[in-house]
C-alpha cells in the first residue's frame, strides 16, 4: 500500500498528459533539434555545390570571358536554388522524422506509464486486500481468544458453582434426611404418681374387702356349731389346714 499510494495522483497526472497537444510539442521538438541533422544531411550537397559546381561554372565563364555576364549569374542562381530546394526537402524530412519520433516516444511513454500505474493500482489493491485479510484474521484470532477466555471463565464458574452447590446439597441432605428425622425436643411423658407402699396397702385393703364380702357366707356355713346358725366375728371363722383338719381363725392367723 505504501508503494502504490501514489496510484491516484499518477492517474491524475496521466490524464493531464493525455489532454496535451502532442503535435505542437512534436513540432517544437523537431524545430529545436533538427538543424544539426539537416547540416549533416546536406554536407555532401553543399560540398558539391561549393567545391564542384560553382568553381567549375566560374572557371568556364572566366575562360570564355563571361565572368560577370548574366549567363554566369543565372547559372549560379540555378545551382544555388537547386541546393536550397534539396536542403528544404531534407529539412522537411528531418523534422518529420523528429516529429514522428517524438509522437512515438510520447505514446510509448504514456502507455508505459499507464501500464506501470495500473500495476501500482493492482499492488495498492493487493496491499489493501491484504490489510483487510489481516484485519479479518486478527478479528478471528481475537474472537477465538475471546471465545477461549469466555469458555475458561464459564468453566471456572461452573466449577465454582458445582463445588459450592455440591457442598450445599450435601449439607441440605444431611439437614433434611438425617437431622430432620432426629428428635429435636423431648416428647411429653405422663409422670408415675404411684407409691409402692401405698400400692401394697391399697392391695391389702382391697383383698380384705373382697374376702369379707365373698368368703363370709362360706365361713358362716362351715364354721363350728353350724347348726346354731352363722356367727360373725373372727372367733367363729375356721379353715382347713394342709392335713385336712379344720382350724379356727384367730386374729393373729388372719393378720
Amino acid at each position: 500500500m505504501n508503494i502504490g499510494a501514489n496510484y491516484a495522483g499518477n492517474t491524475a497526472d496521466l490524464y493531464n498528459r493525455a489532454s496535451r497537444d502532442n503535435l505542437s510539442g512534436a513540432m517544437d521538438y523537431a524545430t529545436a533539434n533538427s538543424q544539426p541533422l539537416i547540416d549533416a544531411a546536406m554536407r555532401g550537397a553543399n560540398r558539391n555545390l561549393n567545391e564542384v559546381q560553382l568553381p567549375g561554372m566560374n572557371m568556364g565563364a572566366s575562360g570564355s570571358g563571361n565572368t560577370n555576364s548574366s549567363r554566369a549569374g543565372i547559372a549560379e542562381a540555378v545551382l544555388r536554388r537547386g541546393n536550397a530546394e534539396l536542403e528544404a526537402d531534407t529539412t522537411a524530412r528531418v523534422n518529420r522524422g523528429l516529429m514522428d519520433d517524438y509522437m512515438t516516444q510520447a505514446d510509448n511513454q504514456f502507455r508505459n506509464m499507464s501500464s506501470a500505474n495500473t500495476s501500482l493500482g493492482k499492488l495498492f489493491g493487493t496491499g489493501f486486500n491484504l490489510g483487510n485479510t489481516s484485519t479479518g484474521m486478527q478479528t478471528e484470532v481475537g474472537g477465538a481468544y475471546q471465545g477461549d477466555e469466555q469458555a475458561r471463565m464459564d468453566d471456572d464458574r461452573a466449577r465454582f458453582e458445582g463445588e459450592r452447590d455440591f457442598a450445599m446439597n450435601q449439607y441440605g441432605n444431611f439437614m433434611s434426611n438425617i437431622l430432620g428425622r432426629a428428635p429435636m425436643s423431648p416428647s411429653g411423658y405422663s409422670p408415675n404418681m404411684s407409691n409402692p407402699m401405698m400400692g401394697g396397702m391399697q392391695g391389702a385393703m382391697a383383698g380384705f374387702g373382697f374376702g369379707g364380702k365373698h368368703l363370709q357366707p362360706m365361713v358362716e356355713k362351715y364354721s363350728s356349731g353350724g347348726s346354731a346358725g352363722p356367727q360373725r366375728g373372727f372367733g367363729a371363722l375356721s379353715y382347713y389346714d394342709p392335713n385336712g383338719s379344720m382350724q379356727p381363725y384367730t386374729g393373729a392367723n388372719l393378720l
